[in-house]
């Protein structure tokens, strides 16, 4: 039995050093611990250094919200405010984690439902208001827009009952669709000579809008732009229109007269309310 124990422990010894030294290699490497690489980034994170990404939101001490759009340019949008909202100054500029960003677009639905909002001030950072962005401020009387805007969303103004005037500024080239649409207040609205397409339904159900100029930069109309705009009793459009929507100015009860110029070449169903004269070359 001694004899065959010897045997067996001389087989084992010789088993481990016939292997070669690729294999024994290998298995020293396989036992070590794996270390974890700390990078930069690891570093930076330790160290508690704020990380800023585009779509982060944030609010200010008035509770209003804003998102990055942009980590390069350091802009953001203004994008929510709190309802019970009366009167705004946005900045042109805030501060986030250390960071000075620029304001420079108001979002879709910003102020939406601010029933309460009697005046906002928009600083001239701002080139861009989002849809339905003021949609059903009622209680907003006046609203300037800087002349850094160039463009007006979708109903931004819509169902602002109590605004009483609006300055668009020469920046902008076009009135989208149903932008001031039902504020029934509005009595006068300046359209700058830089816009040249007027949407459909941007004026429709402007019940008290008495007068409005049309510029000579203007082309065309859009369906039911003027719509029910009862109180309105002249419009003078432009020699460079080419064409009027359908129920352009349906429903303008108080429209006696209008000259329409050659340029004209189409003018959609009901255009006109009934009782209207249709003066000019086009018939």
């Amino acid at each position: 039995m001694r004899i065959y124990l010897l045997i067996m422990c001389v087989s084992c010894v010789f088993s481990v050093f016939s292997q070669s030294p690729i294999t024994r290699k290998h298995q020293s490497t396989q036992q070590r611990p794996k270390q974890k690489t700390i990078n930069k980034t690891d570093r930076t994170q330790k160290a508690g250094t704020p990380t800023i990404t585009v779509g982060e939101t944030f609010k200010d001490e008035m509770g209003v919200e804003y998102k990055i759009t942009n980590i390069t340019y350091k802009t953001l949008e203004l994008a929510k405010a709190p309802a019970g909202l009366r009167t705004v100054t946005i900045t042109s500029t805030i501060n986030f984690n250390g960071v000075s960003f620029c304001v420079n677009s108001i979002g879709n639905d910003a102020f939406s439902g601010c029933n309460l909002l009697t005046s906002v001030t928009i600083p001239s950072s701002v080139t861009s208001i989002g849809n339905c962005a003021f949609y059903r401020c009622s209680s907003l009387t006046s609203v300037t827009i800087p002349s850094s805007v160039t463009s007006i969303g979708w109903r931004a103004f819509s169902d602002c009952s109590s605004l009483t005037s609006a300055t668009i500024p020469s920046s902008v080239t076009s009135i989208k669709e149903y932008a001031f649409c039902s504020c029934r207040s509005l009595t006068s609205v300046t359209i700058p000579s830089s816009v040249t397409e007027i949407g459909d339904g941007a004026f429709y159900s402007c019940s008290s809008l008495r007068s409005v100029t049309i510029p000579s930069s203007v082309t065309s109309i859009g369906n039911m732009a003027f719509r029910d705009c009862r109180s309105l009793t002249s419009v003078t459009i432009p020699s460079l229109v080419t064409s009027i929507g359908w129920g352009a100015f349906k429903d303008c009860s108080s429209l006696t007269s209008v000259t329409i110029p050659s340029s004209v070449t189409s003018i959609g169903d009901s255009a006109f309310p009934s009782s209207c004269r249709i003066n000019g070359e086009y018939r």
